[in-house]
């Protein structure tokens, strides 16, 4: 976003600089060749190559510095961290190292050729004016060229003198003749009135046809169907007559080839709520009568869609329509009492998704359009539970599938850094367990994390303990010691709101940093005490002759690795005899 921000404050400072400066006759030049290639690094170019059939497509992003492009761009071989189309290589326009068009792409083999014989546009002077001299007598009125020096723009800007070329005079825009100020004296655009143009049909003493095209006479005229008509774009959701009162759109044409649809009352059935067909009210889907929602795939109308589902045990309902491409919303509720979907707040549901990306009930895993719902959400044992699928936002009311699991309640430790960690368990049941020395690494929160790295380094020695990015999470052993964070930030303006944090075994915060601004920054020293433990196995805060006693049964019973953390004393890593020495004679002393 910020990059975004940034390219349009320049570009209207830009325009409005080169605006304010048109008056300068001296600088008129300058200014032309900009303003083209301002609209060219921005897309929008008014002149569209017609003989190439399309506009040019792509932008020039305007990156400042970031280290990567997205995909279909690459860097601007000048340097100045500019981010160009790929599909600009070798298209026939010269991105050369002027940047007439904003980018500069020799390096890549001299513009895909473009830049062997390079020819940009340029302003010359025709009559004694300042003139472009390709754009005069192309069929695009071109303000900078509507005037007695440069001929009129060649009769562009008029309805009477424009010719078609490279461009249509006749087209519906801005610069078409009949829609441009006509100033040639010598002119009019007396012809737009009346359709007699000689760039119009009627003007060459030919028909209009439906399609636009001329022809001789209108039997000439390509034949036109249903599928060319507005009416078509409607018939999947209205019939015929409703098309026409609400559109105006004639049907006449689908009505004569059979293509319009007939109501469900005209097949001798009744129009449910919803709006699909039925025998009867009994067989139309409501509230009271809905469908049994399956474990796995399910289809939807596209329509309101009511389902039941029921469960005898607790655990986790999760419903998805990932693949469906389209906008859905969904609610679970605990039966039908609760049901509001026309009216907000939507009654009193258990969960609600509309897009996936903004639910409340979990991150969708497999979900590729921003509107597709996703809900994973806890339910209790015994409930008859209602499912919608609203079509608030299936305008077009398309049919999809979705998909609905269930996963039974398994309590356990769901962290996976935990040392008793469950892998089945999806209820915390705060059964976790961490060794003393266990810290919890974390640094997120912020905005441009892929510009955020940083490294914790020991103190004394100066080595590297870990290094990450932004979003980072894992589970480390620390030494007791010094250490301290030697933060980057690739473009330089700090970590924009990114905070590493280290959590004790306990989620007791240690130690947080942030760099505020800049490309890089070193956090102030933090310490990990040593382990207040030592010796004393039972934790009853005291070395005492229970503690040896319980240190013996464990080497008896091969059970010391429980007790390793406070009554390894010399740390090789081994509970035994010698360590025993060592706590008895702390006893002794």
């Amino acid at each position: 976003m910020k990059s975004i921000i940034y390219y349009m404050m320049c570009f209207g400072i830009t325009h409005a600089f080169l605006v304010a400066n048109l008056k300068n006759a001296e600088d008129y030049n300058l200014y032309k060749t900009q303003k083209y290639q301002i609209k060219r690094a921005a897309s929008v170019i008014e002149k569209p190559n017609i003989e190439e059939g399309n506009f040019r497509e792509g932008k020039v992003l305007k990156y400042q510095g970031r280290p990567d492009c997205p995909d279909g761009t690459i860097d601007d071989c000048s340097g100045d961290g500019d981010c160009c189309p790929e599909s600009w290589i070798g298209d026939g326009f010269s991105d050369c190292e002027d940047q007439a068009f904003g980018c500069d792409l020799t390096c890549y083999d001299n513009d895909g050729g473009d830049c062997d014989d390079s020819t940009t546009t340029t302003t010359t002077t025709t009559g004694g004016g300042n003139c472009v001299d390709n754009w005069i007598g192309d069929g695009y009125c071109d303000t900078s060229n509507n005037s007695e020096e440069c001929q009129w723009d060649g009769g562009d800007c008029c309805g009477s003198t424009c010719i078609n070329n490279t461009y249509d005079c006749g087209s519906d825009a801005d610069w078409a003749a009949c829609n441009s100020e006509c100033l040639d004296p010598n002119a009019n655009d007396d012809c737009c009135y009346d359709n007699s143009c000689p760039f119009t049909c009627a003007g060459n003493g030919l028909v209009d046809c439906w399609d636009g095209s001329c022809a001789e006479e209108e039997s000439d005229c390509p034949i036109q169907t249903c599928l060319d008509t507005d009416c078509s774009n409607y018939l999947n959701n209205y019939t015929c007559p409703e098309i026409e009162e609400m559109y105006g759109y004639d049907c006449s044409i689908c009505e004569a080839e059979g293509l319009c649809p007939i109501t469900c009352e005209e097949e001798g059935l009744i129009t449910c709520q919803n709006g699909e067909c039925a025998y009867s009210e009994y067989d139309c889907n409501t509230c009271d009568n809905p469908d049994i929602a399956n474990l796995g795939p399910n289809t939807s109308s596209g329509y309101d869609q009511y389902y039941h589902f029921t469960t005898n045990e607790p655990g986790f309902l999760t419903l998805s329509t990932a693949g469906s491409g389209l906008d859905t919303k969904f609610f679970v509720y605990a039966s039908c009492d609760y049901v509001d979907i026309d009216n907000f707040p939507y009654g009193e549901y258990i969960a609600y998704s509309d897009d996936w990306g903004s639910s409340d009930f979990g991150e969708c895993p497999d979900c590729t359009y921003w509107g597709e719902s996703y809900i994973y959400v806890e339910i209790a044992a015994g409930g008859d539970y209602i499912i919608v699928s609203s079509d608030q936002y299936n305008y077009d009311n398309v049919p999809f599938e979705w998909n609905l699991t269930f996963n039974m309640a398994v309590e356990g430790c769901t962290n996976p850094f935990a040392d008793n960690y469950n892998p089945d368990a999806n209820i915390d049941d705060g059964s976790c367990e961490f060794s003393d020395d266990t810290f919890f690494v974390n640094c997120n929160g912020g905005n441009w994390q892929s510009e955020t790295t940083w490294n914790l380094i020991q103190d004394s020695s100066g080595d590297i303990v870990l290094s990450g990015g932004s979003p980072y999470e894992n589970l480390i052993t620390l030494n007791p010691g010094d250490y301290y964070i030697h933060a980057f930030d690739s473009y330089g303006d700090g970590w924009n709101g990114d905070v590493w944090s280290l959590l004790d075994s306990d989620s007791n915060e240690v130690f947080a940093y942030t760099l505020e601004d800049g490309e890089e920054g070193l956090s102030r020293i933090f310490t990990i005490e040593a382990s207040e433990c030592a010796g004393d196995v039972n934790s009853d805060n005291i070395i005492n002759i229970s503690d040896v006693v319980m240190i013996i049964n464990a080497i008896i019973n091969n059970t010391t690795e429980e007790l390793l953390d406070c009554g390894d004393m010399n740390e090789d890593g081994i509970l035994n005899v010698s360590d025993l020495v060592i706590i008895i004679d702390l006893i002794l002393n």
